[in-house]
């Protein structure tokens, strides 16, 4: 099943020697039948061939209607051709019969899932009747945040398996109040397919393991008739490709180590493709060859993990930089930025073993080799791995050096007008300003936070307005350490003017953050009842949201609120808040949410032994009486 217009699928199949069953429109679904083995190929919305394609969203809508209500439909609009009465087939009576059907896994990849497309709707049909598929389906995002937008009714449902990337890396000191911006993790499709080749055992189709014998065929299956055949002198054809074969056959030479690095690509055998790039001469290959290795390398390092991973980009880069020497200068900016995202890939390998100090010289090796270039793509390689290079050291410790860090990237870059570079200048000040909050360099911090807001202007793009929310949420924070905590309020409701109506799961975090940040300053002022409103309204707001940020906002703003009420007296109630975060989150895996918790714990034990305390001295209060 693809929305897609075009017959890429078909065409792929086809090479494989199969000829696929295609449904591109409604009267044309009884063409399927799933118990034949057949390989089924169903365009949602169309195919380009015959211009029945559905791209505007009355005909997406329509597209998704079953046979019962299209002839609903149909009967209530007077210009629809006439069907004599008949309920014509859809596509959304296709797809129900074969969720309802189906006993092997569907698998999403590369889908939005709008809700009123066909594919949504005769999901949401399918799951709403209650009884579990037969066998789960299987929902591949690219980032983390692209699930969070998914429905509930989707997500949340027992048939339904939401595959993510991992978690972006966690601060190492309390971030709750501000978060650094760093790289967001991803899960490519191809990387999803490799997996599933190889989890398999599937091996390389004939076609590149014998590929005259295929051609062979396919000339016999074309030509079946001995007239067509005689008439195209197709004996002749198929006499010179045996004599091919046999002369190939003959030599019987064991494959090359390219060929043998391409069988285990087709194959997705990417640990032992590792394994033979570490055992291939890069000094013997020709440019074409070293390009394959590159290609073969990069692929590896994203498929693999830990020192692999490493090994497998330290390759790429190696291989790209023996290319360098060996083409003009038109071909250069090219490669050259294969080589610094080669380099930068490394170092977030790197990052990912722990191994920093090795990873800050990948980062280093980039700014040396490209620091004074003029391609706006390298530039921005640079500005990447400055802004990765003081995200690590900040990470570790060394807010100091990352600020220095930050300032060479502004220092490079910072009157840059391409869009991929304001954004990666204002990612490295917004960092900055939090690491000089850190510092306790309060009053830069709000200048650095200032000039965001000024760079960013009344900007509509979804990144620069969330460096937007993330410098006010900043500035707020470096106000309120600055003792004035009347105006980090005063900021903070003004990141909640901005951005309360939004839906970017982004922007609505910063929301939750400034909301909790204003609790916590409005307890310290001693506003009880304000700050205990600020609180629950983080959770009325964004209570049942799937995204993890705003999850870990909600149990900050709980055990805050439990926290609170501690403090003014009220331990049955804070005991009941802290309860109601255990039950919430108890059982969560996100790290942040296992932190709150663990908070909650404590704050009942607190409050059970505050409770316990008043309880005595009431008593004695009442024996002295």
């Amino acid at each position: 099943m693809t929305t897609n217009f075009d017959d890429m699928l078909s065409r792929a199949v086809r090479l494989f020697g199969r000829e696929p069953i295609v449904c591109d429109h409604p009267l044309t679904t009884a063409r399927i039948n799933l118990r034949r083995g057949e390989v089924n190929i169903v365009h949602a919305h169309g195919t380009y061939q015959f211009y029945d394609t559905c791209n505007r969203r009355g005909e997406i809508e329509k597209r998704a209607l079953r046979s019962d209500e299209q002839a609903d439909a149909d009967r209530a609009n007077e210009d629809a051709p006439s069907n004599g009465g008949r309920r014509m087939p859809t596509i959304g009576d296709y797809l129900e019969g074969v969720l309802g059907a189906l006993s092997r896994s569907p698998i999403v990849l590369g889908y939005a899932g709008w809700e009123h497309d066909v594919v949504m709707r005769a999901l949401h049909r399918r799951l709403s009747l209650g009884a579990p598929l037969l066998s789960n389906l299987y929902w591949f995002v690219y980032t983390r945040e692209e699930a969070t937008q998914l429905p509930r009714w989707l997500t949340e449902h027992d048939s339904v398996c939401i595959v993510a990337p991992p978690e972006p890396p966690r601060p190492t000191d309390d971030a709750g109040p501000i978060r650094e911006a760093g790289d967001t993790p991803t899960l490519p499709a191809d990387d999803v397919l490799a997996a599933i080749i190889n989890a398999a055992g599937i091996d390389q189709p004939r076609l590149f393991e014998e590929p005259i014998e295929v051609f062979e065929s396919l000339i016999k299956d074309t030509f079946g008739s001995e007239d067509m055949a005689s008439a195209y002198a197709v004996d002749e054809v198929l006499q010179r490709l045996a004599a091919a074969r046999e002369h190939l056959h003959a030599a019987d030479e064991p494959p090359s180590s390219i060929e043998r690095l391409r069988e285990l690509r087709r194959e997705s055998q990417y640990d032992l493709a590792l394994s033979h790039l570490c055992d291939i001469d890069l000094d013997s290959l020709d440019r074409s060859e070293l390009r394959e290795v590159i290609e073969a390398a990069t692929e590896a390092g994203r498929a693999l993990d830990g020192t692999d991973a490493v090994s497998a980009h330290d390759i790429a880069a190696s291989a790209t930089i023996k290319l360098l020497d060996m083409v003009n200068d038109e071909e250069k900016p090219e490669l050259s930025a294969s080589l610094a995202s080669a380099l930068r890939h490394k170092a977030s390998a790197l990052h990912a073993v722990d191994d920093h100090e090795t990873e800050i010289l990948a980062y280093d090796n980039i700014v040396a080799r490209f620091g004074d270039a003029d391609e706006g793509e390298l530039q921005e390689q640079v500005a990447r791995a400055l802004l990765n290079k003081g995200f690590t050291l900040s990470r570790q410790g060394d807010r100091e050096a990352a600020i220095e860090v930050y300032d060479e990237a502004v220092a490079r870059s910072g009157d840059a007008d391409g869009p991929e570079l304001r954004r990666l200048i204002g990612m490295i000040l917004v960092n900055k300003g939090i690491a000089l909050i850190h510092q306790e360099d309060l009053g830069e911090a709000i200048e650095i936070c200032d000039e965001v807001v000024a760079r960013a202007g009344d900007t509509e793009e979804p990144e620069l307005r969330d460096q937007v929310a993330k410098a006010l949420v900043s500035k707020g924070v470096a106000l309120e350490r600055n003792r004035n905590p009347e105006a980090a309020i005063e900021t903070w409701d003004d990141v909640v003017r901005r951005f309360a109506g939004v839906d970017e799961p982004g922007l609505r975090e910063e929301v939750a953050r400034a909301l909790v940040n204003k609790g916590a300053a409005l307890d310290g002022l001693g506003s009880l009842d304000a700050a205990i409103d600020a609180y629950d309204g983080v959770v009325e707001r964004f209570d049942g949201v799937g995204h993890p940020g705003l999850r870990g906002q909600v149990a900050r703003a709980l055990v805050n609120k439990g926290i609170t009420l501690s403090r003014h007296g009220n331990p049955e109630a804070a005991i009941e808040t802290h309860d109601e975060v255990i039950r919430r989150f108890g059982d969560a895996d996100e790290g942040e949410l296992q932190e709150q918790v663990a908070k909650a714990r404590l704050g009942r034990e607190l409050a059970i032994s505050q409770q316990a305390e008043e309880e005595a001295e009431a008593d004695e209060a009442a024996d002295e009486e």
